[in-house]
């Protein structure tokens, strides 16, 4: 792996064991494309269309009985798509995120939904068969619905989350205005007359903005007439199957606990503001966070504030005063981590910290700790372990010319223990920080992909 210093003792064991050639060739097209060489059936429900500008989110209904053969499909695709799958969330639906990523270049995600049916929690709008049966080819070579179908299914959907934005809006005149009859039948399907009238008015005219303010009621119409359609002892199952989903994700998270550490000076804070939006179409949300907070009020959150005083100006606390700071750190980095990041991870989050407990290890005097080192030591031990430590390495006199709160020799020394530590920490890996924002990024954002196309490869029994 270029551009990284690799400890020999500390490299995951499959953070690659999924990898493959960094391309360019990874596109919506060029996933379909493996479902119809799999002879899978397929319709590609929304998001195709953004495919000319890149697009990175795209929804397909796929028969039931072929979802079982979608592993094999996708992952033979890869080497033809130069990409990894990192994330593989699967219920009734499967959630597929693709990478791929050019040398010292940000990633481009694929996220790919396969749906067994248009439905929106337990009421089901639409079927595969309603999909299947009438779907076209799109001038690229995948299949798409009929515009009319299209539309019905995007409108559901929108309404029964209560959101629309003006990209929405936009797109449903697009495909209402492909064919008015046709989706006004559609609307007549789910909606009284005149609330149907209202829409279709709202459609044609591509002005929504009444619409918006009647979302509450239009949304109650909606899943009480999809309601109707199932019975009780149908809907109970499928909110039972969801719970059953929402268990397992919460005993084995799909999200992921980063923590990049690295002496003051060496770009922690730039690096984290450029991956956490390079990485988002990874998961379902992104989160910053920095060192235990005091007990006094403050945002636990916060980097590191302007103007604040050199790190070893302050005195360091008693002896009595640092163990109780110790206690603090026992709890905050045991039970606090399944409260707080656990819990976050649970809900497919990707927690960055900027320091961790392993900061006061190496630099206890910037916390003010004067008790034993083995106390630190042993809360280590017993807290849970971050899925990656990232630790930015340059030389000394790089890292002051950008940054100069601590002399040289501290930071030479604090080099020399962060090496130390990535050493002796299975899945720790130290990432070279002298060169370009650019590069380290890249750098960054390669290491934890690979290590989600690891997890992800193993979740689903695949061995590369």
């Amino acid at each position: 792996m270029t551009d990284l210093m690799e400890p020999t003792t500390s490299q995951p064991s499959s953070a690659g064991a999924t990898a493959a050639p960094r391309g360019a060739a990874l596109t919506v097209a060029g996933v379909l494309a493996a479902l119809d060489r799999a002879n899978i059936a397929y319709c590609a429900s929304h998001g195709y269309e953004e495919e000319s500008s890149g697009g990175s989110d795209v929804d397909c209904i796929v028969a039931a009985p072929d979802m079982r053969r979608l592993k094999r499909a996708l992952y033979d695709a890869l080497p033809g798509l130069s990409a990894q799958i990192v994330q593989w969330l699967a219920d009734d639906a499967h959630y597929v995120v693709f990478a791929t990523q050019a040398k010292g270049a940000s990633p481009r995600l694929i996220q790919f939904h396969a749906n067994p049916d248009c439905r929106w929690g337990d009421r089901v709008f639409f079927t595969a068969d309603d999909f299947l049966a009438s779907r076209r080819r799109h001038a690229l070579g995948f299949y798409i619905p009929t515009p009319d179908l299209e539309f019905a299914a995007y409108l559901v959907r929108r309404v029964a989350k209560g959101s629309l934005t003006t990209d929405h809006e936009k797109r449903l005149s697009q495909l209402y205005l492909q064919d008015p009859r046709g989706c006004r039948a559609r609307i007549n399907y789910f909606w009284p007359q005149s609330d149907a009238l209202f829409v279709a008015a709202a459609a044609e005219a591509g002005d929504w903005a009444g619409v918006r303010g009647y979302l509450p009621h239009l949304r109650g119409e909606l899943l009480l007439s999809a309601g109707r359609r199932d019975s009780l002892a149908t809907r109970a199952g499928r909110l039972a199957k969801n719970q059953l989903w929402r268990l397992r994700r919460w005993l084995r998270p799909d999200g992921l606990h980063v923590v990049l550490l690295g002496p003051d000076g060496v770009g922690k804070s730039t690096i984290i503001d450029r991956v956490l939006p390079d990485l988002a179409g990874a998961f379902q949300r992104t989160t910053f966070r920095t060192f235990a907070p005091t007990l006094a009020r403050r945002n636990s959150n916060a980097k590191e504030d302007a103007g604040a005083p050199a790190p070893h100006s302050k005195k360091p606390r008693s002896l009595p005063a640092s163990l109780l700071k110790a206690g603090w750190w026992l709890v905050y980095y045991t039970l606090g981590y399944f409260v707080q990041t656990y819990r976050e991870m649970a809900g497919g989050t990707l927690v960055v910290n900027h320091r961790y407990l392993c900061d006061a290890i190496v630099d206890p005097r910037r916390y003010r700790y004067s008790g034993p080192m083995w106390l630190l030591s042993l809360i280590r031990r017993i807290a849970p372990k971050p899925d990656l430590i990232l630790v930015l390495d340059a030389p000394a006199d790089v890292i002051q010319a950008r940054k100069q709160e601590v002399p040289i020799d501290e930071t030479r020394r604090a080099l020399r223990a962060y090496r130390t530590l990535v050493v002796s920490t299975p899945g720790a890996w130290l990432v070279n920080a002298d060169q370009t924002i650019e590069k380290t990024v890249a750098d960054v954002d390669r290491l934890i992909l690979d290590y989600l196309a690891g997890r992800t490869a193993r979740r689903r029994g695949v061995k590369r």
